[in-house]
């Protein structure tokens, strides 16, 4: 199984990884592997591949330094609408979807570490002087957004 996940993971990337390829690169045929990876994964080869593509593009994605067309060629996927296809029905949600909730989610935590270092800021100087530029990022993470506000 380690032979094959290395064979894998090295070659994810690549749009023309088979099934045929990672057996001869591991040395066994292609029905001891079906059975090999059905009985241990419960998954067909074919399966394993695309989930792990999927895993993948997902953590490509809350990274948030590519976009999807790019994840979907990182990741292996030779067209990026089967690629959408692929996400949505792993993740429930499109890969547009996924990444904005992942914005979302670390805007939040942006937001609480910085509200929390003003009241900070606020408490151990409480006359601290407006032109400092750290007083500007309390107001900005402080305030309400104008989404925050409806």
């Amino acid at each position: 199984m380690e032979r094959v996940m290395r064979v894998i993971n090295e070659n994810l990337s690549n749009p023309a990884l088979t099934v045929e390829m990672i057996s001869t690169e591991v040395g066994i045929s292609r029905v001891h592997l079906h059975r090999k990876l059905k009985g241990l994964t419960n998954q067909t080869t074919q399966q394993l591949i695309r989930n792990l593509r999927l895993k993948q593009a997902a953590s490509l994605l809350a990274g948030k330094r590519h976009n999807i067309t790019e994840v979907a060629t990182l990741t292996g996927f030779a067209h990026p609408t089967y690629f959408a296809t692929a996400f949505r029905e792993m993740y429930g949600m499109s890969p547009s979807e996924y990444m904005e909730r992942h914005i979302g989610q670390d805007k939040t935590k942006d937001g609480i570490f910085w509200y929390e270092r003003c009241q900070l800021l606020q408490q151990e100087m409480p006359t601290f002087d407006k032109k400092d530029s750290i007083f500007y990022i309390c107001l900005l993470y402080t305030s309400p957004s104008p989404r925050d506000r409806t």
